[in-house]
């Protein structure tokens, strides 16, 4: 706000290759300082680019929208993904499913919400078709997941949603994120083929992965922590698909796989998470190549 620099800056890549060479670039040195790289949304520079041309953007603002860009994918094509084919919402990868660009994430809910419920904590917003833009995600028996995404028509919708977070559902806080596009689009297919929204921990979906898929090493896990509360730490960076946690003589040993679907993945997750805090304790992340 003084206009001073912020010490952080948004680099706009021509294709995927150069994302991947710039990211190997983490923690090289400028000068005497290491530097960190990290994937980004479109949508966040946007927005920085915004608000530093009405005068500056601020170190805390840029830092939250650096957070959760950490939680998104990167455009294409200009950013063509971002802002869709010649509207508001653009399309999905290959299958062809129209997807709203501006989406969030809901996390905490009670078990017995419906979507009249979401509709009303988000009344501020608009909801793209309505009721239909609402994905509440079910867990592999087919029962509430505790969290929901929900289509939005603009950025500001997605914004004013964001100003949600932790605000109250009943006697829950709910927790409200920036969601990434093709999260949404895999949890509406699955919706429409019949299945839950939500992963399922279970060997189905570590078979999916391959033989141990791209996998995590968490250390220092409370004992008493469950598979679906490590998935929604993890979730900050990236959704797991599957979440073992490793027994040492029938109880807990504070250790933990975490199954991705990608390399990338996998590598967000150790930029991420790593030494931040779950509960009480400092969680470890490693990846093994």
């Amino acid at each position: 706000h003084r206009g001073l620099p912020t010490g952080e800056a948004f680099v706009e890549m021509e294709t995927a290759s150069d994302i991947d060479k710039a990211l190997e670039k983490h923690k090289d040195c400028i000068g005497e300082r290491y530097i960190e790289v990290f994937e980004s949304r479109m949508s966040v520079m946007e927005r920085v680019k915004k608000t530093s041309s009405e005068g500056g953007v601020r170190g805390k603002d840029a830092a939250r929208d650096r957070d959760r860009g950490f939680r998104g994918e990167r455009g294409f094509g200009g950013g063509d993904r971002e802002r869709g084919f010649g509207g508001e919402r653009g399309r999905g990868f290959g299958r062809g499913k129209e997807v709203s660009n501006y989406c969030v994430r809901l996390r905490g809910l009670p078990w017995e919400a419906k979507k009249d419920d979401i509709s009303d904590f988000l009344s501020r917003c608009e909801i793209v078709g309505g009721q239909a833009g609402i994905i509440i995600n079910m867990d592999d028996r087919g029962r509430a997941a505790g969290d929901a995404y929900v289509e939005l028509e603009t950025r500001d919708d997605m914004d004013t949603a964001v100003s949600m977070h932790k605000r109250e559902m009943g006697t829950r806080y709910i927790e409200v994120f920036e969601a990434n596009r093709l999260d949404v689009e895999k949890a509406k297919d699955k919706q429409g083929r019949g299945g839950g929204g939500s992963m399922g921990f279970g060997r189905r979906d570590r078979d999916r992965a391959g033989p141990r898929g791209f996998t995590v090493q968490l250390r220092g896990l409370p004992y008493r922590v469950t598979e679906r509360e490590i998935a929604d730490w993890v979730g900050e960076a990236a959704d797991p698909v599957d979440v073992i946690i490793q027994m040492d003589r029938g109880r807990p040993s504070g250790r933990a796989e975490c199954v991705f679907s990608s390399d990338r993945e996998a590598r967000r997750v150790v930029q991420t998470m790593h030494r931040r805090d779950l509960g009480h304790r400092y969680i470890e992340c490693f990846y093994d190549e």
